[in-house]
């Protein structure tokens, strides 16, 4: 447990969400990404993370060289 413990569990499942997001709307990237994390403590053995995450969709068309 701990709170680093619970920090990285969060993050860890906001990734799984934008790579959710990401898949599912067949984008390359998710631009702006906005997240509404709900926690649940309701048995010690046992804490509910529930993410949704919001954002645009984008698609990489073509990748140019500056020089």
């Amino acid at each position: 447990g701990g709170i680093i413990n619970s920090f990285s569990k969060v993050e860890e499942v906001k990734s799984a969400a934008a790579y959710n997001a990401i898949r599912t709307s067949d984008a390359d990237v998710l631009i702006n990404p906005q997240y509404i994390v709900e926690e649940g403590n309701w048995n010690p053995f046992y804490k509910l993370i529930k993410v949704k995450v919001t954002g645009y969709p984008g698609k990489i068309i073509s990748i140019k060289n500056s020089n």
